[in-house]
């Protein structure tokens, strides 16, 4: 398993956001659990961040959502405080604390509006690729 890990923020003035990063991702039928988010923006189906928020804190495994509602909701987003996201087979379970535990495709965090991480784990290249896009 593979990470990098980069500024949300180049000169101070562009952000980097999900839907940069899930340019880098193949297309998939993929399992995108979002496990915990903070931020700004259109919330996936419709919710209200409140209800988001409710989802998040009621479900132990998260929401999960299939590849077009993750890029739309990050496409719909305006800032990413905190996030933790990962892509899993539709057949597996994800906990908060033991995500990277799991055997996934890509992971996602986002800390305190500063930095990515994001982990490879099948998605092979994905790492690499970051790193030279937003890394000096």
């Amino acid at each position: 398993m593979r990470s990098v890990v980069f500024p949300m923020w180049r000169a101070g003035v562009f952000s980097i956001g999900l839907s940069d990063i899930l340019r880098g991702v193949p297309e998939n039928n993929w399992k995108w659990v979002l496990l915990e988010f903070d931020g700004a923006g259109t919330m996936p189906r419709g919710m209200t961040f409140r209800q988001l928020e409710e989802e998040l804190m009621g479900r132990e495994g998260g929401v999960s959502l299939g590849w077009e509602e993750v890029k739309d909701f990050s496409e719909g987003l305006h800032q990413e405080i905190e996030m933790r996201m990962v892509a899993v087979d539709w057949s597996v379970s994800v906990e908060f604390d033991t995500f990277l535990d799991s055997d996934f495709y890509v992971a996602v965090e986002a800390r305190d509006s500063r930095e990515w991480e994001v982990w490879e784990g099948v998605a092979e290249g994905l790492a690499r690729s970051l790193s030279e896009a937003y890394l000096p």
